[in-house]
């Protein structure tokens, strides 16, 4: 047993790194040691399940988590009853995932787990189930279009939500977290109905809450400033937009520096509003700004496609066997706005030569639509330094009609003029970087 816990430790780790894939196989470890020794019906077991749904949802594997969900919500089922409060978060997880699934059966999950925190004189209820409960069902009620239903719930979860005390100060930030995704939901459905004024207020409150509880520099304001932009440039309020990008970003840059991760996130996000809309001098010169930086780049969220990992990576080499070549590697999630047959240019930055990137092209297949993976010719010339990935997005192969781009840097941690051979990268591998 004591194997489990430390596969299940591993595990916890790697999900707080955000490596999904690694967690996922180290928890289905913990899960086959817990399987010989416990009985299939052990809360350990059920707990397992429940953070390989997480894992699985995170990698976009929704069909998987569901059905690691289901058999979470089976065994508490088999030892709290139907109507427990011990059911609660798996019924609310399924129901979270179901509606990711388009799922209209999400409503049955959500009302029941509704109904049972209600149980209780409300002097006596868990106020944050409950509002977690009525959040996710009114993500159904909006996916199914019952708007008016949907308002009602995602106001009763919020104003549920602000009966919850408030402790320390890291309390006030998992507050703040859900409060915000409270908040947040409710801004769509208004903007749904077409209520702009109601769903601006909402989107002002949040940044302006975010100061008063967090702090003016805090990076939860930054985000709700985002989020504002986000609003503004979706009713093509350009300036209006522009304008809460630029203070988000002086948000982080007080908070971190210049140079910070965290900075060059908001810098480049900021560089795509301007691609977007066809300003391409200013997303040049805020990119120029990204190249100066030395923390590691972050990764890229666009209209249509979203970085999980742009890395340089070794292959054998095609002309001698006993040498490797370095290649650019890259893993994309398609967002809800790429088309399933959607075309890519790939414009690689040219190590030996910066002014004529290496070009790929790619038609996306139905194997494409979990995670796009990307693999260059390989290069030459590579150096310790930042270098660019330009992705043209077109809406098919006629390249007719232009949907965006997607703009990533890569940190290369190698001078790969010294390495020919597995035997040189081995000492050049820095032991406190990743690749």
């Amino acid at each position: 047993m004591k194997e489990a816990e430390q596969k299940f430790e591993e595990a916890t780790a790697k999900k707080e790194e955000e490596d999904w894939e690694s967690a996922e196989k180290l928890y289905q470890d913990a899960l086959t040691i817990l399987r010989r020794h416990l009985d299939k019906n052990d809360e350990s077991i059920a707990e397992v399940y429940r953070e390989l749904a997480t894992c699985a949802l995170n990698r976009m594997q929704l069909d998987i988590a569901e059905q690691y969900s289901r058999d979470c919500l089976r065994i508490k089922e088999h030892n709290h009853g139907h109507d427990s409060i011990n059911i609660c978060n798996s019924l609310v997880d399924l129901a979270g995932i179901l509606v990711a699934l388009k799922d209209e059966g999400a409503d049955e999950f959500a009302a029941r787990a509704q109904r049972i925190y209600e149980a209780p004189p409300e002097s006596e209820r868990d106020n944050v189930g409950l509002s977690h409960a009525l959040r996710t069902r009114a993500a159904v009620l909006m996916t199914t279009k019952k708007f008016a239903e949907a308002q009602e719930a995602a106001i009763q979860a919020v104003e549920c939500f602000e009966k919850v005390k408030v402790g320390n100060k890291g309390d006030k930030y998992n507050h703040y977290r859900d409060a915000l995704e409270g908040h947040l939901l409710l801004a769509k459905i208004y903007t749904k109905q077409g209520n702009y004024e109601a769903a601006e207020r909402v989107y002002r409150g949040l940044v302006q809450k975010a100061k008063d509880t967090l702090g003016p520099s805090d990076t939860y304001v930054a985000f709700s400033l985002r989020d504002l932009g986000d609003f503004f440039e979706g009713r093509e309020e350009i300036e209006q937009a522009e304008a809460a990008y630029k203070e988000a970003l002086e948000v982080v840059k007080a908070k971190y520096g210049e140079d910070n991760s965290n900075v060059f996130a908001f810098l480049n996000y900021l560089a795509h509003f301007y691609w977007d809309h066809d300003r391409d001098a200013d997303a040049q010169e805020v990119f120029r700004q990204l190249r100066r930086m030395e923390c590691l780049p972050s990764p890229t969220n666009s209209r249509c496609l979203v970085t999980r990992l742009f890395a340089f990576t070794f292959t054998r080499s095609q002309t001698n066997a006993k040498e490797i070549e370095p290649v650019y590697v890259g893993e994309l999630l398609p967002t809800p706005k790429l088309p399933a047959d959607a075309y890519l240019e790939i414009f690689y930055e040219n190590p030996e030569d910066p002014s004529n990137p290496i070009k790929q092209e790619r038609e996306l297949t139905a194997e494409d639509r979990e995670t796009v993976v990307l693999l260059s010719p390989a290069v030459k010339g590579v150096k310790p330094r930042m270098y660019e990935i330009a992705i043209h997005i077109y809406s098919d192969k006629s390249k007719s009609k232009k949907l965006g781009e997607h703009h990533q840097m890569c940190q290369s941690v190698f001078d790969t003029d010294k390495i020919h051979t597995e035997s040189d990268l081995m000492q050049q591998i820095p032991k406190d970087r990743m690749i």
